[in-house]
């Protein structure tokens, strides 16, 4: 063997053995401790954040009551929307500042005490078969852990999104993307102190509208329009009902595809857009989202004025050009 067939040998086993060597490093911490690791890691980065997380939780968007716009249905008399209201649930707001001594200070978007007066809790991160974040004493998430809103204190850890948001979900549902819960982490002291209060204010401004409508657009062609005064006097809406809309967070907008009553049955035929919504800093979002179509989904809205502004992009975050706006009639 030649000289140099010998130190190609050396360097070939010498390769080999550092290889195993890193094979074994895997191995080298039990799954208890690396459950201990995850725990650690996600409570370094839950308390590491200076101005906290604001925390977006739809405990129920599993409910697509009005998902398919676009066949008419013969159902819009006072009584059925009424009662299909009433199954729809929209999301909160909260902010979050976790302490290493396993305490966290929340304020919620409810009313202006909520926003202002945080509640202290204690928190606990264990695992077992996930990585799972729970409130032990109680905050103002357990006020939406009942038959209403079916919320839980308790929170499994999923990941990251693409924005580096951290995501939860519960174990309330087997099926994805029935639920929303979404930590953010806050940039600056004025995002801290401003943010509650702007989605508080929004929110408030689109529950005190009259009547709002929704348009589709793109370009001049309009794609759906409501024209029904659901808030108005077109079925004589009782005023728990209307008060379902902000208790419930939930809204619908209809459209009259003929407006002529069908004398068999004493209805009209409409289509229906409804979702749960949440103020926001910048507006509204609504999930599982306002939708024309399976493809054709209206999330985030923007307040311009008197407004709510959402333009529609495509999976590569590319605009496709269609624009709800959400106006005050």
């Amino acid at each position: 063997m030649t000289s140099m067939m010998k130190i190609t040998t050396f360097i070939t086993l010498f390769a080999l053995l550092i290889a195993c060597q890193k094979q074994e490093n895997v191995f080298e911490y039990s799954p208890s401790q690396r459950m201990s690791q995850h725990r650690t890691e996600l409570q370094n980065e839950l308390t590491e954040a200076p101005y906290g997380w604001k925390v977006l939780y739809f405990p129920r968007t599993d409910s697509l009551l009005f998902a398919t716009p676009t066949k008419p249905e013969k159902r819009s008399e006072s009584k059925y929307v009424e009662k299909l209201i009433t199954q729809g649930f929209g999301g909160f707001y909260f902010l979050m500042t976790f302490h290493k001594n396993n305490t966290v200070d929340i304020l919620m978007d409810t009313n202006t005490q909520t926003i202002q007066v945080a509640k202290t809790s204690e928190y606990a991160l264990t695992q077992e078969s996930q990585l799972q974040l729970s409130f032990t004493t109680y905050n103002y998430i357990h006020r939406l852990v009942n038959n209403r809103f079916r919320a839980a204190a308790d929170f499994l850890y999923v990941g990251k999104d693409t924005l580096q948001n951290i995501v939860f979900k519960t174990a309330s549902y087997a099926e994805p993307a029935r639920e929303y819960i979404v930590f953010e982490k806050l940039k600056s002291i004025t995002d801290k102190e401003q943010f509650l209060q702007k989605a508080y204010n929004n929110r408030q401004f689109f529950e005190q509208m009259n009547n709002p409508q929704i348009v589709i657009r793109r370009g001049s062609k309009i794609y759906y329009q409501s024209d029904v005064y659901l808030k108005g006097n077109n079925f004589g809406l009782n005023t728990p009902f209307l008060e379902g809309f902000v208790a419930n967070r939930y809204y619908v907008f209809e459209y009259r595809t003929n407006p002529q009553e069908d004398p068999s049955t004493g209805r009209y035929k409409s289509q229906f857009i409804g979702s749960g919504y949440v103020g926001t800093e910048k507006g509204l979002t609504f999930r599982a989202g306002l939708r024309y179509n399976n493809s054709l989904i209206f999330y985030d809205f923007v307040r311009e004025g008197n407004r709510f502004i959402a333009h529609h992009y495509d999976k590569k975050g590319i605009a496709t050009g269609y624009i709800a706006e959400i106006f005050n009639n």
